[in-house]
């Protein structure tokens, strides 16, 4: 081999490693920040408060006006997503069957097994949001089924 090839490798290796890096971090982060924001834990909100005060050395009526404000703002989106929960079940249910009326019968059984792997492969940890238990797009029923 030249030498010019076994840089380009070098570089092409190296390139490839920074961007694995990169969409290995993002991905780490989406999960974190996603269960951090659907955490109805107080300890991940005093966690949070105690970063906050720690960075910003905040006063004690700060931290009591931030933590009210973060108990207002959990019990909103509470709220919300009790109200949403049902649309966003079911506009997933039709895309699976939008996705499904487009599949041989052969890929849909593929495609469920897929879903199902995936599900399974989905921890359920302690401050993750019980809403958000079974994704609608993983559930094999027949559109005729009534939903629990």
């Amino acid at each position: 081999m030249n030498k010019r090839r076994i840089w380009s490798l070098f570089i092409l290796t190296f390139v490839a490693g920074v961007l694995a890096g990169a969409a290995g971090m993002q991905a780490y982060q989406h999960v974190h920040i996603r269960r951090f924001m659907h955490s109805d834990s107080d300890r991940q909100h005093e966690l949070f408060l105690r970063r906050m005060n720690q960075e910003l050395t905040l006063t004690a009526a700060q931290q009591a006006q931030v933590q009210a404000i973060m108990r207002d703002t959990r019990e909103q989106l509470t709220r919300l997503r009790q109200r949403t929960q049902p649309d966003v079940r079911r506009l997933l249910q039709e895309n699976r069957q939008q996705i499904e009326k487009l599949l041989t019968p052969d890929q849909t059984a593929r495609y469920r097994q897929m879903l199902d792997r995936w599900s399974s492969t989905k921890s359920r940890r302690p401050g993750d949001d019980p809403s958000h238990e079974e994704h609608p797009s993983r559930r094999h029923r027949s559109t005729n089924t009534v939903e629990r």
